[in-house]
């Protein structure tokens, strides 16, 4: 079973074994590697945004540039982070499955935002 707090909360509730425990942690480990190189180039070229920025008549054609780089990291992120996900998704039963849905659907978002009260360890019928 996998421990920890923040992303593998959620995950925590789902009664993991050790095997897939540590399959998720492996994906998770190269996403995050990935992420923080993506995450580096992006906040360099926001240091160069704010620096174009600062100029007394920036160039729109560098603006425009830098932040179409800066776009361009914010979409490989996103696509990096759906892959992740169905990633996690493939490694769980089909009743783990089902249990994250109805987790998302009733409110629960990654980020330790509970809605509605809605704890999934809580008495029986609790949550969404």
């Amino acid at each position: 079973m996998m421990r920890g707090y923040g992303r593998f909360a959620l995950l925590n509730t789902l009664g993991l074994s050790d095997a897939q425990g540590v399959r998720i942690r492996k994906i998770l480990a190269t996403e995050r590697r990935q992420r923080c190189g993506v995450m580096n180039k992006m906040a360099d070229d926001r240091d160069q945004l704010q620096q174009l920025l600062s100029q007394d008549q920036p160039d729109p054609k560098k603006v425009g540039d830098t932040y179409g780089r800066i776009a361009a990291l914010r979409q490989q992120m996103i696509v990096a982070h759906i892959r992740v996900w169905n990633e996690i998704q493939a490694v769980l039963t089909q009743k783990q499955r089902e249990q994250l849905q109805r987790w998302h659907r009733g409110g629960w978002m990654p980020g330790y935002r509970w809605h509605r009260g809605a704890f999934p360890w809580g008495p029986a019928g609790a949550g969404p």
